[in-house]
């Protein structure tokens, strides 16, 4: 018999209509102002920035230039309880971009830059993506010189937009639950007696423009949140619920030689609606444990150790299976071919979804890479320079799940 573990309920109001005003303010009848003159007050306290700016872009006004895409954040906060249970507000038809540039003109990243014509590098109705007909409010930063490519400096720009947001999330509390547009349920369940599953996000954590921060008090936020860079990249394990309350905030640029480009990171906004979080919930053949969140550190044998660790906690859950995630590329594969083998010798079968293409293909190998699907959508079959174009998608997720099932079966048989 399945046992309820815990409920989440997200609220969403839809907003119809963004504008410039004398305040910012945002109303459960889906009216949104943006007030710019609050930005002086925020940028006193980051020193590591020169200015900011917000834009208001109009449902298919995209034919205008972008800096660097830092991250796509859903505007969302809790009314009651702790992330992962109780309820949470959320806004559908608006999204903020965080977009950055120093003085110099250099942009966040290191590869593949995202900045240009925002309708030829945003791939639109993505999960981690606004849709065709969403508001789009791009705080844009420019970074003092060389802040852009510095740890401290990406943090400034993230919890500088964040204290923004926050502006509206303090308003959102207020709403009366009633009146939200659309209302989701979500249930922890263990389901006993049927094939226990892990699903693990192999996620940023090698340095500046390379990180990824969990635990704030607010979904999708900074605030209170802890670096994976600081936790040593070591397996977390979290509940279904809290990974689709926000629990991860994407802290990642573009960046070389590490392979997280435009297209294939995974955005705060793809956290908070995964697809393959969704797919593997509802098979009700299978048993979801949680999700663990491992980091991909920069030394060898870091990356190795946090691989066998993440593969000691899943044979210690007597996990029947796991689905591996990863949004990166090249580097990033030393980690995920070490944690596909340490599971696989431990007897625990692996299905993963990563980017191959023509130019991602596994720079390390090994005998059990057999369960690895591609996540390229590109016709060129390359990492580009469009957000979100070669990200996991729901068809992806039910492809990895019946792959999973199989080798599962094989192994019983």
């Amino acid at each position: 018999m399945e046992k309820d573990l815990r409920r989440l309920v997200i609220k969403a109001f839809h907003v119809r209509d963004v504008s410039y005003g004398e305040e910012n303010r945002v109303t459960p009848d889906g009216v949104m102002t943006v007030d710019v003159s609050v930005l002086e007050g925020i940028l006193e306290k980051h020193p590591q920035l020169e200015k900011m700016d917000i834009q208001i872009i109009p449902p298919c006004d995209h034919d205008r230039f972008t800096n660097t895409m830092m991250d796509i954040i859903p505007i969302s906060t809790k009314v009651l309880g702790k992330l992962g249970d109780g309820i949470t507000h959320t806004l559908t038809g608006a999204y903020v971009i965080l977009t950055g540039v120093d003085v110099n003109g250099k942009q966040t990243h290191e590869f593949g830059s995202s900045e240009g014509k925002l309708k030829e590098k945003l791939y639109l109705n993505r999960a981690g993506t606004p849709g065709d007909e969403d508001y789009i409010l791009s705080f844009d930063v420019v970074l003092k010189a060389g802040m852009g490519q510095e740890r401290e400096g990406v943090l400034a720009a993230h919890r500088a937009c964040d204290e923004f947001i926050q502006i509206f999330r303090e308003q959102m509390k207020k709403f009366r639950g009633d009146l939200c547009t659309e209302r989701h349920e979500y249930h922890d369940v263990a389901r006993p007696g049927k094939k226990r599953i892990l699903i693990i996000k192999q996620v940023a954590g090698q340095g500046a423009m390379y990180d990824t921060s969990l635990f704030g008090k607010e979904p999708s936020g900074t605030e209170g949140g802890h670096s994976i860079i600081d936790m040593g990249n070591m397996p977390v394990i979290v509940t279904p619920n809290e990974y689709r309350d926000g629990i991860i905030r994407s802290m990642q640029e573009e960046v070389e030689n590490m392979g997280i480009g435009p297209s294939t990171k995974e955005t705060s906004l793809h956290h908070f609606r995964d697809p393959l979080l969704d797919v593997v919930s509802a098979d009700e053949d299978l048993d979801l444990m949680g999700i663990m969140i491992v980091g991909t550190p920069d030394d060898n044998a870091d990356k190795l150790l946090v691989g066998t660790r993440a593969a000691v906690w899943a044979e210690a859950m007597r996990a029947d299976g796991v689905i591996l995630s990863s949004d990166g590329w090249g580097n990033s594969d030393v980690d995920f071919a070490n944690t596909v083998e340490q599971m696989e010798i431990r007897g625990i079968p692996v299905a993963g979804l990563k980017f191959s293409g023509t130019v991602g293909q596994f720079v390390v190998t090994n005998d059990y890479l057999d369960g690895i699907l591609d996540i390229n959508k590109s016709a060129e079959g390359v990492e580009t320079n469009m957000v979100g174009e070669n990200n996991v998608t729901q068809l992806d997720a039910r492809k990895v799940t019946a792959l999973l099932k199989l080798k599962m079966r094989k192994r019983d048989t």
